[in-house]
């Protein structure tokens, strides 16, 4: 029987570790980021724990403890044995939880695990790599306590595990993909740990053809020629949308971005025009997370165009770079087309600079133990501290998704704001990372999520303000163009 491991307590003191010149700079952000993190989970982690945390800086024995990772950055771990992997110590009668790795990183892994706390014994727990039984199991089990989009998109999760657990066991690693692709959702998933790098376009795929949306000016496809409405040749479509799970106006530019997904290198490529003609080309991955994330100019009516492309950090820093073109503007457009989120807080950051006063956003409703969704909650944001007083448009598109969503999520409404494009993605998240195959992760969400206007996210996506397709031809930028005519 399931049982929370401090369910009799009135409450969780939590103690973190601090920063350690054996740090890289990614745990040190995390650092930074811990408490916040554990604020903003602060009612999941009640349910996980059976009681609400509270960060302090030591926590005496006999109170109920929660002591975080890794050991050589926490004092209140010293002297405890050093972890080559990323372990769960649990001991109820010591009513004590300590999550511990090697470093950071391995230690934010164990914290896909606190939810399975209640169906563990005491003792150490290992998270470390599934052999394919364990991945068969996890997947069955993890995605019915967590999941929460049963109802929303009539799953029956019984007869959908029946039908592909034999198939799994036989074929492995593409049968899982296919089965956990059919929740059409990009953020259950299992995903590749080691980070890939794209191919520079667009491309919408169905299990017919793969056709060319965007292609960069820098991109070796468009100094070959090719452009918008162009096909895709020789490309494995079947795999590519078979292994995709998303809403459906999101799944075929999923698929694409999945398809031309790989390791770093130089990738041939071939596509036939409208009118018969073809080209072969020869394009190379680059890493989405190298270069600047952010770019900013002056449109053509003299407003500030900001393009964000990945909720990274430095995001922040970046937009300080900038100001000598933002400075002074009263009209911004925020282009948010191809942004599949990332850095929630970062994120939601940026949105707060919109707010003018303390706002309604919505309402969430996570999962608890057992997959039942939980109650209401409602989500607020504050004004930033260096609030924006003019007009913004927000450009999105079907990739818009995730964190970007959550930007939206809440400023679509107010009076000084527009949403201008096609629906975004539909998934603002709140995801549980799983260790699974050797070098894959799953990835469960956990949450739904409402507007103001009690339109759920998940699923359909925010409606934009004013719909605007993309020109066929890539001529003109047709989303652009609009939004700069004030």
């Amino acid at each position: 029987m399931s049982r929370a491991p401090f369910s009799d307590a009135r409450e969780v003191l939590v103690v973190l570790p601090t920063t350690h010149p054996a740090m890289n700079d990614i745990d040190r952000q995390r650092i930074v980021d811990l408490p916040e993190l554990l604020s903003r989970a602060g009612a999941a982690l009640a349910r996980e724990l059976g009681a609400p945390v509270r960060v302090v800086d030591r926590a005496p024995e006999g109170q109920a403890r929660w002591l975080i990772g890794p050991a050589f950055a926490n004092p209140a771990l010293a002297g405890e044995p050093a972890s080559d992997v990323g372990t769960l110590r649990l001991d109820r009668r010591r009513r004590l939880l300590v999550t511990d790795g090697p470093d950071l990183g391995a230690v934010y892994e164990t914290f896909g695990q606190l939810r399975a706390l209640g169906r563990m014994g005491d003792g150490v727990h290992r998270v470390e790599d599934l052999d394919l039984a364990g991945a068969i199991r996890t997947l069955r089990e993890e995605v019915a306590d967590s999941w929460p989009s049963f109802g929303l998109r009539g799953v029956d999760w019984r007869a959908t595990c029946a039908r592909w657990e034999p198939r799994a066991a036989r074929e492995g690693l593409p049968a899982l993909r296919r089965w956990v692709a059919e929740l059409g959702d990009a953020h259950t998933a299992i995903r590749s740990r080691t980070p890939l790098h794209r191919v520079p376009l667009e491309v919408a795929v169905t299990v017919t053809e793969a056709v060319v949306g965007w292609v960069p000016p820098e991109s070796a496809a468009h100094a070959a020629g090719v452009r918008p409405g162009w096909r895709l040749l020789g490309e494995d479509l079947a795999t590519a949308w078979e292994t995709t799970g998303a809403t459906p106006h999101q799944r075929p530019w999923l698929a694409g971005r999945r398809m031309l997904e790989g390791p770093p290198g130089e990738r041939p490529m071939e596509a036939r025009a409208p009118d018969g003609r073809r080209v072969a080309w020869v394009e190379t991955r680059v890493d989405p997370l190298a270069g600047p994330m952010v770019e900013a100019r002056r449109t053509a009516s003299g407003a500030t165009l900001i393009r964000v492309k990945t909720w990274l950090p430095r995001v922040t820093s970046e937009l300080d770079d900038v100001r000598h073109i933002t400075d002074g503007s009263d009209r911004w457009i925020v282009d948010l087309r191809g942004n599949g989120g990332g850095h929630l807080m970062t994120a939601t950051a940026f949105r707060d600079r919109f707010l003018r006063e303390r706002t309604l956003l919505g309402t969430m409703r996570t999962t608890e133990p057992g997959g039942a969704l939980g109650p209401e909650e409602q989500l607020w944001g504050e004004p930033g501290p260096r609030p924006f007083r003019g007009r913004v448009r927000f450009l999105v598109d079907a990739l818009t998704y995730s964190s970007s969503e959550d930007v939206l999520l809440g400023l679509q409404g107010l009076p000084h704001v527009q949403v201008l494009g096609t629906p975004t993605g539909g998934g603002s998240g709140r995801v549980r990372v799983l260790r699974y195959l050797p070098d894959t992760t799953l990835t469960i969400s956990t949450a739904l999520t409402w507007d103001r206007r009690r339109r759920c996210v998940e699923g359909q996506g925010l409606a934009p303000d004013v719909q605007v397709a993309p020109d066929p031809t890539g001529a003109r930028d047709a989303a652009l163009e609009r939004a700069d005519t004030w």
